[in-house]
């Protein structure tokens, strides 16, 4: 019964994201207005966050308060559900890996809720997206990015220094998160995971599900080698716990 039951939750939430994004292109396509169209996709980000964790049956925390101004949020990246559980968390927009774009469907929403994306092999595209995320940046957004370029759990990849070299030359404060799972590695998406196995796995799962977002304090970036260092190693403590 609980196998049924697991996959039953698995289709449902698969269905459910498809319906969010077939919401945002509808929107694109037939909104015209640039400012009711992003009030819409911010209802639909938040929506379907909400809807992933109570399909997934774990609870959502989140401490500490965003930035409210421009910002770049940097963290500790686990799982798929970080985007949701910060897209929760706040008003943001992400950097993601130039392939999502090509994906269909999902690169055509993603695109939509204003994804910057890069290609990390090159010098030129990496060029580009510092410029557009600094753009945005000046526009007020609020930008999220892994500098650990990947998900794990022990996080003891020496961050990327991307982002931090952005804020630098724009003065633009950078505020920290860590992400916390429990259990965590049923809940961590890394190695050689399935997206299907792992959905299925997690739903039915009976052991008491949790997520936790807690934001820092912002900062501006002095020293760069001493900030990433220090912003890193305070995203992974508590990650075990």
């Amino acid at each position: 019964m609980n196998y049924i039951f697991g996959w039953l939750k698995t289709i449902n939430i698969f269905a459910f994201t498809g319906w969010m994004l077939v919401k945002l292109l509808l929107i694109k396509t037939f909104i015209k207005s640039p400012q009711r169209t992003e009030r819409e996709f911010e209802k639909i980000k938040r929506s379907w966050g909400d809807g992933m964790f109570s399909r997934m049956g774990m609870k959502l925390e989140i401490r500490g308060q965003p930035s409210s101004k421009a910002a770049i949020f940097v963290g500790n990246h686990i799982s798929y559900l970080d985007i949701p559980a910060l897209y929760k968390a706040g008003k943001v927009s992400f950097v993601s890996k130039a392939e999502v774009k090509k994906w269909p469907i999902i690169g055509t929403a993603a695109t939509a809720v204003k994804t910057i994306y890069v290609d990390r092999t090159s010098l030129r595209s990496r060029e580009e997206t510092f410029k557009q995320i600094a753009k945005e940046a000046s526009h007020g957004q609020r930008i999220v990015l892994f500098p650990s370029g990947t998900t794990s759990i022990s996080d003891e990849k020496k961050w990327k220094r991307g982002a931090f070299k952005i804020a630098e030359s724009q003065d633009l404060q950078m505020q920290a998160f860590r992400i916390r799972y429990e259990p965590l590695r049923q809940s961590a998406y890394i190695d050689d995971d399935f997206i299907l196995t792992h959905i299925f796995n997690l739903a039915r799962s009976k052991s008491k599900k949790r997520c936790i977002v807690e934001f820092g304090e912002t900062f501006l970036v002095k020293n760069t080698s001493d900030d990433i260092l220090r912003t890193q190693e305070w995203c992974s403590l508590n990650i075990w716990s």
